[in-house]
């Protein structure tokens, strides 16, 4: 760093913390504050401080109902130098408005000589136990080492690495003040002192500053972003503690120097009061201004609710050529938490097809309300345990398993004969029942002894044979939701979201013969059929999810023609639909000036062969010729060549020929590699969590095969 460089904005000024001490000065004890009126008063009297500013003051007048301190228990201080309360600040509970009061109206400068309070004294102690004596390192000084030492601090990457540190780790901001993170600091380079924060109320100022940094940044790389859209999760969720709503707006894009897929949290606000779609789409659009987005709005992914559905018409109408219905994608974990909730507690068949909404909303609030009931303590253990055996089967197994935690004695005996604790359900997560359940099953011999020797105190919720078939009947069941779940959350494309539905389907097809074994069973399973139909369909008005599916090189239209053989007219329609978007905004797009250069620099015999193998192609059209051919297998050396030049493709509209793509059989064209390029960024559902594993042995992982980078 220069010598040249200013002193940071943000810190205060600071105190000799290396000044003269005595060898044998104590570290002061830690200060405590009271809060109690009397103490302050005693402490008042005892000593005040800015006495020079309080020479100044005179007494309240009490005839004329002056008090000595304000409702805060703050000391007033009355001018005595006016005669009346008129004039700015001549009444004050600010000593520093009190002495631009003294300067400005009666020419008095006031200047204190503070002393140092606890806080800084034992900072000082702390730092002089840690260096010895002042004195003699005064007596030893070396100038030019201060000096260098001095230069070689980067106080902007000093704040830019602090301002991280309290932020990504929640650390409180009296961190800073703390003696020990002081001389952590120092002892590092002791003429670090002037870039120290002393004060608390500095971190917010330091925070806002590093964020608005790294926002120009983010601006800047929105802009440059590969992909000719950016694409938003949006998600709002409420805190039943705080009593305030939360609404998060993450974007995804293709980062133009890194050429992958990255994500930023753009807004996080609080709604105080109603956060219905009308307000949401207005906070959306205000962040959009802010980041300048308008012209770059794509796709979003967000949960079931219908305050979404409000948003985005609103947002539609400020924004041209934005379909509300084709540009919204569902998340695809929330379709199957309400497709499994569904299945779990919605076992009455009564009126399934007609309430099937009402019903299963009305039993999931109802499992809600009695968990945060037996929670709270609102209702006692026999209350809350009558009202779970009315769940069936499942009722009586979250029974045994608070039963099993009721006391230490009785949770230590039987972890001891079962092997482990059974997992605590909950009313958010369906995953939380199938690993409760997937333990039951797997220790079910040690766990029947063990209901067996408690009988008496668990008789109700005892469970027989019947019970025990049912349970396997719903773990069976939902295995499947699980291993799609564990996928989604370890890398998931947006040609899977389709194909996991399409498995789904698979699923229900193949479990419906077995539904008919159990009039319990059946119920459930009827319900959760008409749930998962419903969203199945409804994937159908985003022609992007079939998209991910036709331009991806090992699917393409023979996945669809042979998944959906039970009704062609979808595989039509579908094609119909993605075509549309082809047509209207891709098929048109041009090169840049300076790649149009570049290919003219072909010498005569690639010009030919580039002319000849154009011609040879009966499919004039670029996105029929992509569907139509036969689907690449990654297991010939060349097509995995092809693969991973046509992924370096999609993610670079500089350079569309980039990596050698010279030759006419490897080669995409400009707009089938932006299409590409912005549908593979659009996230179907849930975050990335993880980055695919690296290409081994001349083999592609099945992420880069897709050609749809994961987001």
């Amino acid at each position: 760093m220069s010598s040249a460089s200013p002193a940071p904005l943000l810190s205060e000024p600071s105190d000799e913390l290396l000044g003269p001490a005595s060898p044998g000065s104590p570290v002061p004890a830690k200060r405590t504050l009271d809060r109690s009126p009397s103490d302050r008063a005693g402490k008042r009297a005892k000593g005040r401080t800015n006495k020079s500013t309080w020479n100044e003051a005179r007494g309240p007048y009490e005839e004329r109902g002056e008090k000595a301190r304000d409702a805060s228990y703050h000391e007033i201080w009355y001018c005595k130098h006016c005669d009346s309360t008129k004039k700015p600040n001549s009444v004050t509970t600010n000593l520093s408005r009190a002495r631009k009061h003294l300067r400005d109206f009666h020419g008095i400068r006031v200047i204190e000589h503070v002393e140092r309070s606890d806080l800084k004294k034992q900072q000082h102690g702390t730092i002089t136990d840690l260096f010895g004596r002042q004195e003699e390192r005064q007596a030893n000084r070396d100038l030019n080492e201060e000096k260098y030492l001095a230069n070689a601090i980067d106080i902007p990457a000093f704040e830019e690495a602090l301002a991280r540190l309290l932020a990504v780790r929640n650390i409180a901001h009296t961190f800073i003040e703390y003696p020990e993170f002081h001389a952590v600091i120092l002892s590092c380079n002791y003429m670090a002192r002037d870039v120290l924060l002393r004060s608390r109320r500095a971190v917010p100022k330091l925070l806002k500053k590093t964020f608005a940094q790294h926002k120009q940044g983010l601006v800047k790389k929105l802009h440059n972003s590969l992909s000719s859209m950016v694409h938003f999760t949006i998600d709002m969720w409420t805190s039943s503690e705080q009593k305030a709503a939360y609404q998060a707006i993450v974007v995804h894009f293709v980062d133009a120097e890194t050429r992958g897929v990255a994500q930023a949290l753009l807004s996080l606000r609080e709604f105080k009061g109603s956060h219905n779609g009308k307000l949401q789409a207005k906070a959306f659009l205000e962040v959009v201004e802010e980041y300048d987005l308008r012209g770059k709005v794509g796709y979003f992914t967000m949960d079931n609710h219908d305050a979404n559905d409000t948003m985005l018409g609103d947002i539609a109408k400020e924004i041209d050529g934005l379909d509300p219905v084709a540009r919204r994608l569902r998340c695809s974990g929330h379709i199957m938490n309400l497709i499994v909730q569904a299945f779990l507690f919605r076992s009455k068949a009564k009126k399934i097809q007609e309430d099937e909404r009402e019903g299963v909303d009305e039993a999931y609030e109802r499992l809600r309300r009695l968990s945060e009931r037996e929670e709270g303590g609102i209702i006692t253990k026999a209350q809350a345990t009558e009202e779970w055996r009315e769940f069936s089967v499942l009722g009586k197994l979250h029974n045994l398993c608070i039963y099993s935690r009721s006391s230490t004695s009785i949770y230590n005996d039987f972890k001891a004969e079962i092997g482990r604790a059974l997992p605590r359900d909950n009313d958010t997560r369906w995953n939380s029942w199938f690993r409760l359940i997937d333990v039951a099953i797997e220790n079910r011999a040690k766990f029947m002894d063990w209901i067996q020797e408690n009988h008496a105190k668990i008789e109700k919720d005892a469970l027989d044979h019947n019970d025990w078939n049912e349970l396997g009947d719903i773990h069976a069941f939902l295995q499947v939701f699980h291993q799609i779940s564990v996928r989604q959350g370890r890398e998931n494309t947006l040609d899977e979201v389709l194909s996991h539905m399409d498995f789904l389907h698979h699923h229900f097809t193949r479990t419906k013969n077995r539904a008919f074994s159990g009039p319990r069973f059946y119920a459930r399973f009827h319900v959760a059929w008409l749930k998962f139909e419903k969203y199945y369909q409804l994937t159908e008005q985003a022609p992007v999810y079939v998209a991910g599916i036709l331009l991806h090189p090992a699917l393409r239209k023979s996945y669809l023609s042979e998944q959906w053989e039970r009704n062609p007219a979808w595989v039509s329609n579908a094609v119909k639909a993605v075509r549309k978007i082809w047509s209207t905004e891709y098929k048109s797009y041009q090169l840049p000036d300076k790649q149009q250069e570049k290919r003219q620099e072909l010498d005569e015999f690639d010009r030919w062969r580039q002319k000849v193998y154009s011609t040879a192609s009966e499919v004039k059209d670029e996105f029929d010729r992509f569907i139509y051919v036969s689907n690449l297998k990654p297991s010939n050396g060349l097509v995995l060549t092809i693969l991973r030049r046509v992924h370096r493709l999609g993610l670079d509209n500089k350079r569309p020929y980039s990596g050698g793509l010279n030759r006419p059989s490897e080669r995409i064209s400009p707009s089938s590699a932006v299409w590409l390029l912005t549908y593979s960024a659009s996230p179907p559902c849930l975050r990335k969590q993880s980055e695919s594993s690296q290409a081994q042995d001349g083999r592609l992982h099945g992420i880069e095969v897709a050609c749809l980078p994961k987001w």
